[in-house]
């Protein structure tokens, strides 16, 4: 490798001679002033002597500073160039060790070709029995080494059995213990169960659980598969809190299962919005006849109830009718259809509900048609019983209700509902969804009481009776969405419940939609005041104009 060389420049070879005129110089000065007398000098050859006296310094200082610059970038050179040598010395011997191994691996196929050929040809001869001597000696040495690393093995594990014996049994006695504890606290102390359920349901392993037990059902029964959520519309500059899981609640009129997704109207609309964080869950109704704008997927505009939305375009028109008219963001969501409500009640074991005399006859009228429907005669009790009248003559009974009597409750609109909370009184259609609601709370209450085990053994009852044949229920989730979801029931708190709009006239028109959807915001998300996106501003103004019906 070349050396590397430095050349001085002219300055610095300036520099240097004038060091050595110096330094002869200042040995002249010295002779003389040791051997001639001093004289005196003047103020003026002082000051000459030490200016002269100062550049010389720096001079040499400069000098010193540029020796000490070539004096480094000499040992770097050095360094550097040592580094070469060692690297290149490396590689060297890196091909060296390449060669030897490709020699010897060469020479051993050689040898090992030669043997093969030989024993091919018969000519035991050219075999070299050295060869064969040396494979079998080779071969008893691996067979003695494999044996002593299991004879050692075998000691080893010997004694790693006695230790973890040992050990096994002080974890079982711990569990035990342990165990014993846990179910006598989950026994005795209140409201353990259902903690002990929620933290299991919010884990990994919980979810992984309820979705092995319900994925094969879920996904050949109820999920929707043709859904397409990347045609759900959400107005421009719409921004709500990711804190909010938003999903659609639709309860068709349709007694048939092939008119789950369309052509029927959905005359149950409502809104369950879960805090994530808190789990505290609210849902408003969206009533029926309310005067809303829609738009097809041909581009054509309506003006109608909002329940012929759904009729028009299924669930995603019903959706978007929402978002647009409500400034919502909801992706997902679940029909179910006239039996539903049936089956999944009467899966869950029936509901506890507390009703009034006047609602025990309306219930009695509706199960004349659901008799019918069945195939029965219209007062065949036997079959589906009426109920009685409160027997303590309160006019007001606490009753456990199977899936068919629930069914007559919810589509009871002719009598007064009393909200059990808040003590608010619906009437109407009103007091149908208000009913319904009521309904929906006391169901996954009722639901959730069972725990992990009992929320999955009753999906998977309304899931396996869900098929081609009698389709009640679907859902656009995916298994992994509707398991998060199940799991989030476990936390599920019902708040108070609402139906809008709250401003109507008597056709149930909005007084202003837009005030009727800052309403719904602050309701569902706790928002002290709500600004509506410019479409819905457009969409309320227009409402407003074509009816004439103003806040």
């Amino acid at each position: 490798m070349a050396k590397e060389r430095f050349e001085l420049t002219e300055e610095e070879m300036e520099l240097i001679k004038l060091r050595r005129i110096r330094a002869e110089e200042a040995k002249k000065r010295s002779k003389s002033s040791n051997s001639g007398k001093k004289r005196e000098l003047s103020e003026e050859e002082i000051r000459a002597r030490k200016k002269e006296a100062k550049r010389r310094r720096l001079e040499e200082e400069r000098l010193a500073e540029r020796e000490e610059e070539l004096r480094a970038k000499k040992k770097a050179a050095k360094r550097k160039r040592q580094e070469e040598e060692e690297r290149l010395a490396r590689e060297e011997e890196q091909l060296r060790a390449i060669r030897r191994a490709e020699k010897k691996k060469r020479l051993e196929a050689e040898r090992r070709a030669a043997r093969e050929k030989a024993y091919e040809d018969d000519d035991y001869e050219k075999a070299s029995s050295d060869d064969w001597d040396e494979i079998n000696a080779e071969e008893e040495r691996r067979q003695r080494r494999a044996q002593a690393r299991r004879n050692a093995k075998r000691e080893e594990l010997k004694k790693k059995r006695k230790k973890k014996k040992k050990i096994v049994l002080c974890i079982i006695i711990a569990i035990a213990a342990a165990f014993a504890a846990f179910v006598l606290i989950i026994t005795f102390v209140p409201g353990m169960k259902m903690k002990f359920a929620k933290a299991v349901a919010s884990t990994d392993l919980g979810k992984s659980f309820i979705k092995s037990k319900i994925q094969d059902s879920y996904e050949a029964n109820v999920w929707d598969k043709d859904f397409d959520e990347s045609a759900v519309e959400i107005n421009d500059g719409l921004s709500i809190s990711s804190n909010y899981t938003n999903i659609a609640l639709f309860g068709v009129d349709s007694r048939d299962s092939k008119t789950l997704g369309t052509a029927t109207h959905s005359d149950t609309m409502m809104i369950m919005s879960i805090n994530n964080k808190t789990g505290e869950t609210k849902m408003a109704s969206v009533f029926r006849d309310t005067y809303l704008k829609m738009v097809c997927d041909t581009g054509e505009v309506f003006y109608d109830k909002a329940n012929s939305a759904y009729f028009r375009g299924g669930p995603l028109l019903a959706i978007n009718m929402l978002n647009t008219n409500w400034d919502l963001n909801i992706t997902d969501y679940v029909t179910v259809n006239f039996g539903g409500i049936e089956k999944i009640v009467d899966a869950a074991g029936g509901l506890e509900l507390t009703i009034d005399d006047d609602e025990v006859d309306q219930i009695n009228y509706y199960l004349l048609e659901l008799r019918y429907l069945k195939g029965l005669s219209e007062f065949d009790t036997d079959a589906i019983a009426d109920v009685d009248y409160a027997p303590d003559g309160s006019g007001q009974q606490t009753i456990l209700l199977d899936g068919v009597h629930v069914t007559a409750y919810c589509r009871n609109r002719y009598t007064t509902f009393t909200d059990k909370v808040t003590g608010e009184q619906f009437s109407d259609d009103y007091g149908r969804t208000a009913r319904q609601r009521y309904v929906l709370q006391t169901l996954i209450s009722t639901v959730k009481s069972g725990g992990v085990s009992g929320i999955t053994d009753v999906a998977n009852a309304v899931m396996e009776q869900n098929t081609d044949e009698e389709r009640f229920i679907v859902s656009s989730m995916n298994i992994d969405e509707a398991v998060d979801v199940l799991a989030m029931a476990m936390d599920i708190s019902f708040g108070d419940t609402m139906g809008f709009p709250i401003e109507r006239d008597y056709n149930v028109v909005p007084r202003d939609l837009e005030y009727n959807a800052e309403l719904m915001h602050q309701y569902l998300f706790g928002l002290e005041t709500y600004q509506c996106t410019s479409a819905l501003q457009r969409i309320s103004e227009e409402i407003s104009a074509d009816t004439g019906v103003y806040r």
